[in-house]
């Protein structure tokens, strides 16, 4: 895409994803065995040959500005463009923290200014969907709007979770409700939108709003003609809570899967470590999971997702669980419908959730040491690095 750039809103931290976002930014989280969140935002902007991309990041944005690097893995390492990571608190003497996306792409306008780009698309970084930006593009110049936002179809009851539109079959914006309780509206914005560069400066420069959607734009939806709707009839999934992470892991198993990460014509990149490809023990016995680099499988793995460099030894078992790089499932242990992060130690004979109708979901968080024996409930949360809290025989 010629004289188009994408801003990446990357800063933001979690309370739904629990301890998954307490040591890292929600856009770094990994994902399917492999990625991290931000990988589908990258990928999709290569895929559709947008390759000026700068990412705003803010809470715990030092891994995350490691993740991405130069660009690499996405061919972002280009002269001419390229993809940059921006920090509030490293980019100029005196900058403050962002207070939300409007102050983010506020306090970033001169980056917009020096890209010469006509056109700016603002992404979220951290949903898990597949699009060609270009289709945007299309729709945004045939319609002849200044601004343009993105709406996918809500899963049933799950309204309060998203910002709803109401629009007229032309995709002009009637109205917008931020996460109500109920809607008879089927759109939800999706946290995508294109703008008009000039249009985008002068309407920051209104308002001191620190919120985008709510401040920015709020007051002129319903109003303003030159503000449209593009419908994404595809998948997508916002996975800002530990039901919806978990959720979304478990589509990847179904068949066909979602999304289909096995698609030549639309690969999703990501950073990816080196290691041995994974190796399956005589004893090891594997139903319908998916399995990345490095993992080294002795017992019996049921529709799960194990990671790169995960070991699951003889005589342990994994049911319907997403285990993170490095973890070992020692011996005799048994994890059940659980999130495992990384770097975890579950010692022999210990247990960690439970599959039983209705059970909550079990997050263990990273670096954490659950001792021989030990019983971690259904629905518990581990803290960080928890190393002398679960002995054997107790349970937490």
């Amino acid at each position: 895409m010629k004289r188009v750039m994408a801003f990446a809103l990357a800063g933001g931290r979690s309370s739904g994803l629990s301890v998954l976002a307490q040591t890292r930014s929600v856009a770094a989280v990994p994902f399917a065995g492999k990625f991290r969140l931000i990988d589908f935002t990258l990928s999709n902007c290569v895929n559709s040959e947008l390759y000026t991309v700068a990412v705003l990041a803010q809470y715990a944005p030092l891994s995350l500005a490691a993740y991405v690097g130069r660009g690499e893995p996405w061919d972002l390492n280009r002269r001419d463009g390229g993809v940059t990571v921006l920090q509030p608190y490293v980019r100029q003497e005196g900058a403050r923290w962002y207070e939300g996306t409007a102050d983010a792409l506020r306090q970033n306008l001169d980056v917009l200014e020096n890209s010469g780009a006509e056109r700016v698309f603002v992404l979220s970084a951290d949903l898990v969907y597949k699009m060609d930006y270009s289709w945007v593009l299309e729709h945004h110049w045939a319609s002849r709007a200044e601004a343009t936002l993105v709406a996918g179809r809500v899963p049933y009851g799950e309204v309060s979770r998203f910002g709803m539109l109401d629009t007229d079959p032309e995709g002009r914006i009637l109205s917008y409700a931020e996460k109500p309780s109920s809607s008879a509206w089927p759109w939800a914005f999706m946290g995508i939108y294109l703008f008009e560069t000039a249009f985008l400066k002068d309407i920051l420069l209104e308002t001191r709003g620190a919120d985008l959607i709510i401040d920015v734009l709020g007051p002129r939806l319903g109003q303003d003609d030159r503000v449209r709707t593009y419908f994404y009839e595809g998948y997508w999934d916002d996975v800002g809570g530990i039901r919806e992470y978990y959720r979304a892991h478990q589509r990847l198993l179904e068949d066909p899967p979602a999304p289909d990460l096995y698609d030549p014509e639309w690969r999703i990149y990501a950073r990816s470590e080196e290691m041995v490809p994974a190796l399956f023990e005589p004893t090891a016995r594997v139903e319908r999971s998916l399995f990345a680099n490095g993992a080294r499988v002795a017992g019996n793995v049921e529709r799960s997702i194990i990671s790169p460099g995960v070991h699951v030894d003889r005589g342990a078992i994994v049911r319907d669980s997403i285990i993170l790089n490095g973890t070992r499932i020692c011996h005799g242990a048994v994890v059940e419908r659980a999130i495992i992060d990384k770097e975890v130690s579950v010692g022999a004979g210990a247990r960690v959730g439970r599959l039983v109708e209705g059970s909550e979901i079990t997050v263990i968080g990273k670096g954490a040491e659950i001792h021989p024996g030990a019983e971690v409930a259904p629905g518990s949360v581990v803290p960080v690095a928890v190393t002398a809290l679960l002995d054997a025989g107790a349970r937490l």
